[in-house]
């Protein structure tokens, strides 16, 4: 369980105040990266060439985000290639120089998802902190042990399976929805993301397992729950309706619901 300093008061917060409390933050300093460190394996230069073939227009047509048939696209595409973690880290490091392609956040964030729960290895480690752009729809049916260096953009963790993610940075706008086990932990805290929606939410519909966040959600808290835990090290705007079960924890006490 997760403790807050005193010098933060436990309950909700407003627009207002909110703006204050995150405005003190700053963005994680980035650390220099260089690309041409990374040696091209066979492996990865097939990843690539899957990269370059993969059309990401089909993510953001409409008016929703989809995933699942995008998805399951890479993954009948990357089932023969034959790569380890350590390709898939590496993978991750040169992603800054693909930054100008259209969709970069959308197709980075669910090309990631499908190599790393493609993958034959449990740990996976992602290197992000360098990019300008967010990585969104990252850990989607996530059913991996991953470790990510730097702030993971909108749509994260949805519907995730099991493993554990912990995200050394911040998360921005709705993450975890719909997630069914595994274990989240956000290193900092869930702030706006500037990407499409400026919503903010944790763990809308979840199911089960447990979401972790040191700090502060500038937003909802476990809307439509029906299962799990939630822990806020910080403040938060509002806890969501629709609350069907599962548990809310602030700053190191139950509140929710009413015991």
């Amino acid at each position: 369980m997760m403790h807050a300093g005193r010098n933060v008061n436990r309950g909700t917060i407003d627009t207002t105040s909110a703006a204050g409390q995150f405005g003190r933050y700053k963005k994680e300093e980035k650390k220099e990266v260089r690309q041409a460190n990374v040696r091209e394996s066979e492996s990865i230069r097939q990843i690539i060439e899957v990269w370059k073939t993969f059309d990401s227009s089909e993510i953001t047509k409409g008016w929703s985000i989809k995933m699942r048939e995008p998805y399951n696209k890479l993954l009948e595409r990357i089932k023969h290639i034959n790569y380890s973690a350590n390709d898939v880290e590496k993978f991750s490091i040169m992603l800054i120089g693909f930054q100008d392609e259209r969709d970069f956040e959308f197709k980075a964030g669910l090309f990631l998802s499908a190599l790393i729960n493609n993958g034959k290895d449990r740990n996976y480690v992602i290197h992000i902190a360098n990019l300008e752009k967010e990585v969104a729809c990252f850990g989607y049916l996530n059913t991996k042990n991953i470790s990510i260096n730097g702030d993971i953009g909108q749509f994260f963790a949805f519907n995730m399976i099991e493993g554990e993610i912990t995200v050394n940075g911040s998360a921005k706008g709705v993450m975890a929805q719909g997630i069914k086990g595994g274990t989240i932990i956000i290193k900092r805290h869930v702030l706006v993301s500037k990407l499409i929606f400026n919503s903010v939410g944790v763990g809308d519909d979840m199911q089960g397992g447990d979401i972790q966040v040191y700090g502060n959600v500038y937003g909802i808290v476990g809307l439509r729950m029906s299962g799990g835990e939630i822990y806020v090290g910080g403040v938060f705007q509002q806890l969501g309706s629709e609350f069907r079960g599962g548990r809310i924890y602030n700053m190191g006490e139950w509140i929710y619901p009413k015991q």
